[in-house]
């Protein structure tokens, strides 16, 4: 692929900029499965208490699961900078218990996910391979145990990391052209984003044209009703004429 990312560029993306690419990878999943953008979210806000996500999916009808979203309920967690086992242990408790020794009460994002057998996926821009996947979700799945509840209610414990993130990107090259172009790692040749793109002399500082050639058909049921007192509801018109029409009823 021309726009294909590697897993040393997720690297040197900071806290908001993973933030930015999960919130960018959700919707063109959610897109290219038939799946209404409203079923996902990924709030900006990375510095409010979330209640152990910063992410969510859920949807229904449509596909079980995409490529990269395992199940109807995924709960995303993004951490910053390096992961640790113990860490991420920690981190399935709610930030009270995770100062007391006596119990462990689970995160409500993790709890939600476990009622409605969905995915948790951690999130992350570092490197996690091999065995150090392996330490980090079972130590997940501890922390679960530990608060009283089954991670096997669970359809998926997973984390993506630098190469996983890469791999998703590349399977979105719109969301990677983006990346790219905020890394200005390559050459982009005749290539812009949207963003980009519309801010071009040519295109911001072209007046409004109106056309006076019909290229609109007022048609439906109601359209028919209104016919009724006006033959000419139903003719094509311009655009002056479709807001006249739409203004008048």
């Amino acid at each position: 692929m021309i726009f294909e990312v590697d897993a040393n560029q997720i690297e040197r993306l900071d806290a908001n900029q993973v933030v930015e690419l999960l919130r960018r990878l959700v919707h063109a999943e959610l897109l290219t499965y038939g799946i209404p953008l409203r079923s996902g979210s990924v709030p900006a806000q990375i510095t409010i208490a979330d209640g152990g996500e910063d992410g969510r999916v859920e949807w229904s009808g449509g596909p079980n699961q995409t490529g990269w979203l395992p199940s109807r309920y995924s709960v995303f967690q993004s951490k910053r900078g390096a992961t640790s086992p113990s860490g991420l242990k920690k981190e399935t408790w709610t930030k009270a218990s995770q100062k007391s020794e006596d119990e462990r009460i689970l995160n409500e994002a993790l709890v939600q996910a476990i009622e409605r057998s969905g995915a948790y996926i951690v999130v992350t821009a570092t490197a996690v391979v091999g065995t150090k996947r392996t330490d980090r979700i079972n130590a997940i799945r501890d922390g679960i145990k530990e608060a009283g509840h089954d991670p096997s209610r669970l359809t998926s414990i997973d984390i993506y990391d630098c190469n996983k993130l890469a791999a998703w990107t590349n399977t979105h090259p719109s969301v990677a052209l983006w990346l790219n172009a905020m890394l200005r790692d390559v050459h982009l040749s005749g290539f812009q984003t949207h963003e980009d793109w519309s801010k071009s002399p040519e295109i911001s500082e072209i007046p409004y044209q109106i056309s006076k050639q019909p290229r609109y058909l007022a048609q439906g049921s109601e359209i028919r009703l209104w016919k009724n007192d006006d033959p000419s509801v139903g003719e094509e018109k311009d655009l002056q004429g479709i807001r006249e029409l739409i203004f008048k009823f």
